[in-house]
C-alpha cells in the first residue's frame, strides 16, 4: 500500500513556489500544512490480495523533497492488539520496493492513536539514494500516513518537523488552527557565550554573573509541550561547535517548590530546569531537574522528554534527590542519552532515545513553570565536551 504513495511522490516532478499552505481532505478526514500548494490530489478504491480499501492522497513537491499525506480507509476497524501487524506490512512493503533498510524505528502516539515513526535509506535504480521519513497513525478504520521523500542523494529538509507536527484529525476550525500554528522560532537576544535568549513573551529575566546564568520566570504557564506551542519555556540556545557526537553537562541550582495552584489546567504544578537539544521546532529533547506537587506531596525526579514531528514521542523519568542537581546529555549518532546526579560522582542513566536528526543541532538550557509563583533557576558549569 505505502509503495503506491511513494510512487506518487517520485512522480511529482514540477516545482512550485509559495508559502505554507493549509490543506484539508474531507475524504481522508485530516488537515495538514504543506510548504507549497499541493500538486497532487487523489481519491480512489484499490483492490489487492489483502482486500479492498480506499486511498486518499494529497501531496506537493519542492526542490528538496516530496511531501505526502494519505489516508487508508478499510471496511472494518483495525482490531486492538493487531495494529503493529498492519504497520509492519506497510513498512516491509516500502523496504522491499525500494531496496532499502530501516535506520530508525519507534512507536509513538498522537492523543489516543497508536503510531510509528521510521526513517528508511533506500536505493532507487537510476535515481540515487533516497532518505524516507514515514509517520503512521491508526485510528478506527483508518491508517493515516505522512511521508517525506528526499530528493536523490540529499538529506531531508529541516521543515519535516513542521509538516509532521501540523497534522490533525478532522477538517474543522480547530484542526485548521492547529495546522496554522507557527513553529517555535529562535528569534531572540544574544547573550555572550550562552548564544540566543528566546523569551516569547519577554516577561522572564536573564542575568549573567561570571559564568553562571540566572533565569527567573513569572507566575505563569511556561512550557515546551510541542505542537508549536507559542508559550514555550524561556531558553538559551547556541550552535554545537562540532557536528555529530557531543556531551553536555550543567549544574542546576535553585529552590523547586511548586506548592501553589497549577497555571496549566491540564496538569499539576511543576517546576523544571535543565538541558535542551534542539534539531528544529518540531524535534528536540529536554532533560530537566523536575518537581511536582500531587496530592499535597512534593516529588522530585529527572524528566527526560523527546519530541518528534511536533509532538511528544516519549517521556521517561529517573530517580533524583532534592536540591542541586547535575545533568548530562550525550549524543552518539542517532542515539541521545540522559543521565543525572546529585553529587557529580554517581550518575543514573535514563532510558535513551533514538532520533533521526542532522549532524548540526543547537544546545542549551531551559526553564519551565506551571506553578502560580515565580521560579528562579541558576545554571552553572555549562560545558560542551568538557569545555
Amino acid at each position: 500500500m505505502t509503495a503506491t504513495v511513494l510512487s506518487f511522490a517520485l512522480a511529482l516532478l514540477s516545482q512550485v513556489s509559495g508559502s505554507w499552505q493549509i490543506v484539508t481532505s474531507a475524504e481522508g478526514n485530516f488537515t495538514v500544512a504543506m510548504p507549497v500548494k499541493p500538486t497532487l490530489s487523489s481519491s480512489r478504491t484499490i483492490n489487492d490480495a489483502g482486500g479492498s480499501f480506499k486511498l486518499n492522497i494529497v501531496g506537493c513537491d519542492t526542490a528538496s523533497a516530496a511531501y505526502i499525506a494519505s489516508c487508508y480507509q478499510f471496511p472494518t476497524a483495525i482490531a486492538r492488539g493487531g495494529e503493529m501487524s498492519y504497520l509492519n506490512v506497510s513498512r516491509d512493503d516500502i523496504v522491499k520496493r525500494y531496496n532499502g533498510r530501516v535506520t530508525s524505528e519507534k512507536q509513538i502516539r498522537l492523543d489516543s492513536s497508536i503510531g510509528r515513526d521510521l526513517t528508511i535509506q533506500a536505493m532507487e535504480r537510476g535515481v540515487g539514494v533516497l532518505t524516507i521519513r514515514l509517520r503512521q497513525y491508526i485510528r478506527g478504520k483508518s491508517i493515516h500516513a505522512l511521508l517525506v521523500v528526499s530528493a536523490p542523494n540529499r538529506e531531508l529538509p529541516d521543515d519535516v518537523g513542521r509538516f509532521f507536527g501540523s497534522f490533525a484529525y478532522g477538517t474543522d476550525k480547530e484542526a485548521q488552527a492547529h495546522a496554522s500554528a507557527p513553529p517555535i522560532t529562535l528569534a531572540g537576544k544574544a547573550l555572550a557565550s550562552w548564544g540566543t535568549i528566546v523569551d516569547p513573551y519577554e516577561d522572564s529575566t536573564f542575568k549573567l554573573e561570571g559564568s553562571s546564568l540566572h533565569v527567573t520566570l513569572p507566575a505563569k504557564h511556561k512550557d515546551m509541550s510541542g505542537k508549536g506551542d507559542p508559550i514555550g519555556g524561556p531558553r538559551a540556545l547556541r550552535d554545537v561547535e562540532v557536528e555529530g557526537n557531543f556531551v553536555l553537562t550543567v549544574k542546576v541550582v535553585g529552590e523547586f517548590k511548586p506548592d501553589g495552584k497549577s497555571t496549566n489546567p491540564k496538569a499539576v504544578p511543576y517546576n523544571g530546569g535543565g538541558l535542551l537539544v534542539w534539531a528544529d521546532s518540531g524535534n528536540y529533547v529536554r532533560l530537566e531537574r523536575a518537581t511536582i506537587m500531587r496530592g499535597g506531596k512534593l516529588s522530585t525526579y529527572a524528566n527526560f522528554e523527546e519530541y518528534e514531528g511536533g509532538g511528544r514521542a516519549g517521556a521517561y523519568s529517573g530517580a533524583l534527590g532534592t536540591g542541586t542537581a547535575y545533568l548530562k546529555v550525550e549524543r552518539r549518532g542517532g542515539r541521545i542519552m540522559g543521565s543525572v546526579s546529585n553529587d557529580n560522582v554517581t550518575w543514573t542513566q535514563i532510558r535513551p532515545v533514538d532520533v533521526s536528526w542532522p549532524a548540526k543541532v543547537k544546545v542549551g538550557v531551559l526553564v519551565v513553570n506551571s506553578n502560580n509563583a515565580p521560579l528562579s533557576v541558576t545554571f552553572e558549569d555549562f560545558k560542551i565536551n568538557g569545555k
